[in-house]
């Protein structure tokens, strides 16, 4: 009997730890994917930031340009 209820116990256990694992592996795979996404928009703000900077140095270069005009007259 107790050998049985050794078995039936040990088998209970692997069964849990085998639902732990696959919770696990499931949690896992969701942060892989939402790092993924936390990536792609890290990347997406940086190229955006880049067009900004772009815009703003030609946006001083027309300004510095209209003044220097505004002086001549």
């Amino acid at each position: 009997h107790r050998l049985c209820a050794a078995t039936r116990g040990l088998a209970h256990d692997s069964d849990d730890l085998s639902q732990r694992t696959e919770t696990q592996a499931a949690a896992l795979q969701q942060t892989a994917a939402t790092m993924d996404e936390l990536s792609s928009t890290v990347r997406n703000n940086s190229d955006n930031a880049q067009q900004a900077r772009q815009l703003a140095s030609s946006a001083t270069d027309v300004a510095a340009q209209g003044g220097a005009v505004v002086s001549q007259v």
